[in-house]
């Protein structure tokens, strides 16, 4: 079986095609056949599947069996479902989700580890797409000039329809967000002091409840700051005006007039 056929062509680099021949003769390795026993047979996106459906008391154990399953043990995709599942928002990321998931059976924060458990010999196309979607550098989709979209202040509503609404033609507007409340106060260091403990709704679903899921914002800073997850958790709460302790926020951007119909 051909594993790295599992893997979407546009997800490899140009140094991971040397590899190829390597992860595809990897089925037959000795090295795969100890690490996985019975299951060598199986590619690993059947096995990842198979250990969705395990109970988190059972997966923490399979770390301990071999580098394979300790790899694939890692896979931040299950943790961060049981953690969503469990903790009702109320988690301090631990740097993974495997890790913070055992800091909130523990009741408390984990010691930063010291020593990492190296998997040599190991070769997986279908975690290495996964780390390499998450830890993609972008910054060459991400420089453009200054001359590239137009940058206007004093733009009347209907310059601007004109002008670019019409067109389909992007510009930068200059003047609109520095009148804003928001403009200073919405530092990371003033929203942990002002609503650090208020719970803020995320895209992210909470399957037990059948909701999104509410985090507070200074654990949502936390988890912001050190994740390196493929399918990131973004704040989007579309409440927060409705609730007393957040409502005077509402008072801090205005809409301009560019935008005051809702086209969504």
């Amino acid at each position: 079986m051909e594993l790295w056929k599992h893997v979407p062509e546009q997800y490899y680099v140009p140094s991971f095609d040397e590899t190829r021949k390597k992860a595809y003769q990897i089925v037959d390795s000795k090295e795969r056949t100890n690490s996985l026993g019975n299951f060598a047979v199986l590619p690993e996106l059947i096995i990842l599947k198979i250990f969705k459906i395990l109970d988190a008391r059972d997966m923490l154990p399979l770390s301990s069996v071999s580098k394979l399953f300790f790899a694939l043990n890692e896979n931040d995709h299950y943790w961060k479902r049981q953690c969503v599942r469990y903790s009702n928002g109320d988690f301090r990321y631990q740097g993974s989700w495997r890790r913070t998931y055992i800091s909130l059976i523990v009741k408390k924060d984990l010691a930063p580890i010291k020593v990492h458990i190296q998997c040599t010999g190991i070769i997986s196309p279908i975690l290495y797409s996964r780390w390499y979607r998450a830890h993609r550098n972008v910054d060459q989709w991400a420089n453009l000039t200054n001359s590239a979209v137009e940058r206007r202040s004093n733009l009347s509503l209907k310059d601007f329809i004109e002008e670019y609404d019409k067109k389909n033609k992007p510009v930068i507007i200059t003047d609109v967000v520095p009148k804003w409340k928001a403009a200073t106060e919405w530092t990371k260091e003033k929203l942990i002091k002002r609503f650090g403990n208020h719970k803020f709704k995320t895209d992210e679903v909470d399957a037990k409840a059948e909701k999104k899921l509410y985090i507070g914002l200074e654990d949502y800073f936390r988890y912001h700051d050190n994740h390196t997850d493929e399918d990131p958790i973004y704040m989007f709460d579309d409440k927060f005006h409705t609730r007393k302790e957040t409502e005077g926020l509402l008072n801090e951007y205005v809409i301009p007039p560019y935008f005051k119909e809702d086209f969504f």
